[in-house]
């Protein structure tokens, strides 16, 4: 859950990984306890994205260049739940001429991580 202008925006990962409709969306709300209002314009991913089996729970973070990241877990299988890979995408916040921004990803930000 993050806070962004007075707004809570709570992401969450639905489903099980096996089901070909688990996704990562996320939903806003004016309180931490809720109520909550899901996006209905954006998921931060899903199974329809390329070459992405099963993507799912993960973490804000901001990197050192103030950029606002998600790292989430990719299965590389749709039957076992490990072996596991990370990966991160990148995130803003876009005003849309409403009173609140919007939360948006930037699905071409999207990267494995790699060990070095």
């Amino acid at each position: 859950m993050i806070k962004h202008e007075g707004l809570y925006h709570f992401i969450y990962s639905a489903n099980d990984f096996r089901n070909p409709n688990y996704v990562v969306g996320y939903a806003e709300g004016e309180s931490p306890m809720g109520f909550w209002t899901k996006s209905t314009s954006n998921l931060i991913s899903d199974n329809a994205d390329d070459g992405i089996n099963a993507s799912g729970h993960g973490d804000f973070f901001v990197e050192s260049e103030g950029k606002l990241r998600y790292v989430l877990d990719i299965n590389n299988s749709k039957k076992k739940v490990s072996p596991r890979k990370k990966a991160f995408i990148e995130l803003e916040f876009k005003e849309d001429g409403n009173e609140l921004d919007l939360l948006e990803v930037k699905k071409e930000s999207f990267k494995f991580l790699e060990l070095n």
